[in-house]
């Protein structure tokens, strides 16, 4: 099987790229994910869309300045 058709439902890409169906649904809805396939009254996404739109989320980075030293991670050293 051709791997750019495969279809998933809406539930199994919104897993896939970790991320609630709500925000999934939101996403289309602002135009900012493609259009699903409606195949009778189903709805399919195409697994080859989801690439574009996975590398486009931003990545979270996690600033720790600021925090205290027994917050930061790797303060598991017994003291001294």
């Amino acid at each position: 099987m051709d791997p750019t058709l495969v279809l998933l439902t809406p539930v199994e890409a919104a897993r896939r790229l970790s991320v609630s169906l709500r925000t999934l649904e939101r996403q289309i809805a602002a135009g900012k994910f493609p259009q699903p396939r409606r195949l009778g009254r189903s709805v399919r996404i195409l697994a080859s869309d989801l690439e574009p739109y996975a590398r486009a989320l931003p990545t979270h980075k996690i600033d720790w300045r600021g925090l205290s030293s027994d917050e930061a991670p790797g303060h598991d050293e017994p003291p001294t």
